[in-house]
């Protein structure tokens, strides 16, 4: 019953792969808490799913959450979060990332299809070219 849900999700756009992150974090009911989103500039796709993890876990820290199930679409995020996979854990931000989890809170990260996402991936891709701060929850009501 004290668990929140956090769906995230990094977008990518444009030829110079500037990315965006994005997510929603819901109380055990499915009852929006908040939302954020935020333009990273230049990287991967990977580490854009990375960072959108990383922002997630922070924003439910400092909210003063202590259960935490975050939903992700990027499977290889996942697991190498979950450290089924280890060739990146000198990587600086799954560093951080892991960091993070192992702090004093119970937490799980898991894949899911990006029709279980859709919120998440729309609040990411409507940041992209934006500057921080405009991006209007209302945009996203119908997805949720």
């Amino acid at each position: 019953m004290d668990w929140v849900k956090a769906n995230v999700d990094g977008a990518m756009g444009g030829s110079n792969t500037v990315a965006a992150v994005g997510g929603v974090i819901r109380d055990s009911q499915g009852d929006w808490i908040i939302d954020f989103s935020r333009s990273l500039g230049i990287c991967s796709a990977l580490h854009a799913e990375l960072w959108a993890l990383h922002d997630t876990l922070i924003l439910a820290w400092n909210m003063k959450y202590r259960r935490v199930k975050v939903e992700i679409e990027c499977k290889l995020a996942a697991n190498i979060l979950n450290r089924q996979i280890r060739e990146m854990d000198e990587n600086v931000v799954v560093a951080l990332v892991h960091e993070i989890l192992d702090r004093e809170w119970e937490t799980r990260v898991n894949h899911v299809y990006r029709k279980t996402n859709a919120v998440a991936e729309q609040l990411a891709k409507m940041v992209k070219g934006c500057p921080m701060g405009e991006v209007p929850p209302s945009k996203v009501a119908a997805l949720a």
